[in-house]
């Protein structure tokens, strides 16, 4: 028998909001829908326990996660200057947030 990993999305709560931790799609799946598939089951989830906001923070230069968040309802809220590190030096984290 053979496994594969296709991906995973982990999310905290406190009170009534949630944030998301982690998101990952195996290169292999990227592209295919998992990564929508997997945000909104764990939306659906997050409402159904009586949520009312979901928080996120992405890389300022990933912009299929950004996309991905934008179009399921995400939108900016701030900014956390120079929170990545990276080869050339620093990067930006993106705040984003939405109602349930």
């Amino acid at each position: 028998m053979s496994l594969s990993f296709s991906g995973f999305l982990i999310y905290s709560r406190l009170l009534d909001e949630a944030n998301i931790d982690n998101v990952a799609v195996s290169p292999h799946y990227q592209g295919r829908g998992f990564g929508r598939a997997l945000l909104l089951t764990a939306l659906d989830n997050m409402c159904a326990i009586g949520l009312k906001r979901c928080m996120l923070e992405v890389r300022e230069s990933n912009v299929a996660a950004r996309a991905l968040y934008e179009n399921n309802g995400f939108v900016i809220d701030g900014v956390r200057p120079q929170y990545y590190k990276t080869q050339q030096g620093r990067e930006d984290a993106l705040l984003m947030s939405r109602r349930l």
